[in-house]
């Protein structure tokens, strides 16, 4: 990416030896419409990183740890690297329902004020 700042809303996807849920997570992320996704994973050992590389397209920022820094730096690191005026934490063995980030964008727009949003959906 260049320097210019992104602001479309952040989706983060930290992840740690996660092979076979990685998929399915960033498929319905890209299945989102006007955020960023950013994928960092934690130094996994288990193929997880070269199935980033094949599913990542050209919707995925994909980033990989210099070495494993523990689950909660890599959390920070996620929030770090966001930009736009929100940012949802994506667990790597979660997936979002279509119109997730959507619903989320009209929450913050009708509530300005607004700091945390929570879902309890099950995909």
């Amino acid at each position: 990416m260049d320097d210019a700042v992104d602001n479309r809303p952040t989706l983060a996807i930290p992840v740690f030896n996660r092979v076979g849920m990685i998929g399915e997570c960033m498929r319905s992320a890209t299945d989102q419409s006007a955020v960023r996704v950013i994928v960092i994973d934690n130094q996994s050992d288990d193929g997880t990183w070269n199935r980033i590389e094949e599913l990542r397209g050209d919707r995925i920022e994909a980033l990989r740890n210099p070495a494993n820094i523990g689950l909660f730096p890599n959390l920070n690191r996620c929030l770090t690297l966001a930009t736009g005026p929100w940012v949802t934490i994506l667990c790597s063995d979660d997936r979002l329902p279509p119109g997730t980030a959507e619903a989320f964008s009209r929450g913050f727009d009708a509530a300005p004020n607004a700091a945390v949003s929570s879902t309890n959906a099950a995909a």
